[in-house]
């Protein structure tokens, strides 16, 4: 069995426009997101205090710091946690008069719902937009011609990856290949739906499927949550992000809801089991979560990395990443020459 890992340069070697890296994403991002007071402002504090520059900073970055922020004004104006509290008039310990509490209430409302939950869903709608729409088939030939050498090589192939966009389900469609998604159909003309039992074998011991599995730990645009499963419907955003089976970039930290709970817990038991090849593809390793479970690979795993960065000084392998007895990498980008380079790469020795 070989573990593929698949991050955002992986989508972006279909069509780097369509599927934009973090980085590009917030640069593409409309003028007036760009130019919000708020996003100036975590900007400001991205170069202040992260050392940040202008070219580093994206969406990542950008939809965390809001997050926290959002955080803190929820606990400023909740009397029940300590930061509340000691902000009420009435036994805090930092205001002095009903109208200074009044005032700052007056601040967090401001901030939070005219204008921070707003911004977060705006920006979540442009996450739709851009990696909701489906791949040009044409050009999926690489991820093809790659799918299948690694299976030439071992005939279980699970492959996760943190994109959102419906690159590597058109693919596994297009080319009839052998990893399973994980969907079924309840009747003839019903939603097809997800079956978390795939990754969970029913609440029975964990084993190794028999075919592979597309395993999208960060969920994916074209899944809705309904009162009791989760479709696939339209990539279109509805507004309200709690209904989309997504997690959106941003802190994600230790996931504690389905089907995110299966979906890590199923990559923890892949790496137990030892695969024969360990391959990323176009990953950053900025989960901390993720990383943590990786670092488990056995260290007579063989791992291959396949990377946007060009600097051959620059990779050491990249911080966060797994490290075995045996690696190789391949610098810029999933191309026909990377997939040869890394099947020859996961030959037995």
């Amino acid at each position: 069995m070989i573990l593929l890992f698949v991050g955002a340069g992986g989508s972006a070697a279909v069509d780097p426009d369509q599927y934009p890296v973090t980085l590009k994403f917030f640069a593409d991002l409309p003028h007036d997101i760009r130019q919000n007071f708020l996003v100036n402002a975590v900007c400001t504090f991205l170069y202040q205090t992260k050392e940040k520059t202008p070219a580093d900073i994206d969406i990542e970055d950008m939809l965390e710091v809001l997050d926290e922020l959002q955080a803190d004004l929820q606990k400023m104006g909740n009397i029940n946690t300590i930061t509340g509290w000691a902000m009420n008039t009435n036994g805090g310990i930092f205001l002095e008069s009903q109208q200074q509490f009044r005032r700052v209430q007056r601040l967090i409302d401001k901030v939070s719902v005219n204008n921070l939950e707003p911004l977060r869903n705006r920006i979540k709608e442009k996450i739709h937009h851009f990696y909701g729409t489906r791949p040009d088939p044409e050009k999926l030939a690489v991820w093809e011609s790659f799918l299948n050498g690694l299976l030439i090589r071992d005939p279980i192939l699970e492959v996760f990856t943190t994109n959102y966009d419906l690159v590597l389900e058109e693919t596994i469609k297009k080319a009839n290949i052998p990893i399973d998604h994980g969907f079924v159909q309840r009747e003839d003309y019903g939603p097809t739906v997800l079956e978390v039992g795939f990754w969970q074998e029913n609440g029975k011991e964990w084993r190794l499927p028999d075919d592979g599995l597309l395993t999208k730990l960060h969920g994916s645009m074209d899944w809705l949550r309904t009162d009791e499963e989760i479709i696939v419907a339209s990539s279109d955003f509805f507004g309200n992000p709690q209904r989309h089976c997504v997690l959106y970039p941003g802190y994600k930290g230790t996931p504690t809801k389905e089907p995110f709970r299966s979906f890590h817990n199923h990559l923890r038991q892949v790496v137990r089991e030892k695969p024969t090849g360990a391959v990323f593809v176009g990953y950053a390793f900025r989960d901390g979560y993720i990383n943590r479970i990786l670092a488990n690979l056995p260290k007579a795993t063989p791992a291959f990395f396949i990377s946007l960065e060009k600097d051959p000084t620059n990779f050491h392998p990249p911080k966060g990443a797994p490290v075995t007895d045996r690696m190789g990498y391949f610098l810029a980008g999933l191309t026909e020459e990377a997939a040869v380079k890394c099947c020859r790469f996961l030959e037995p020795v």
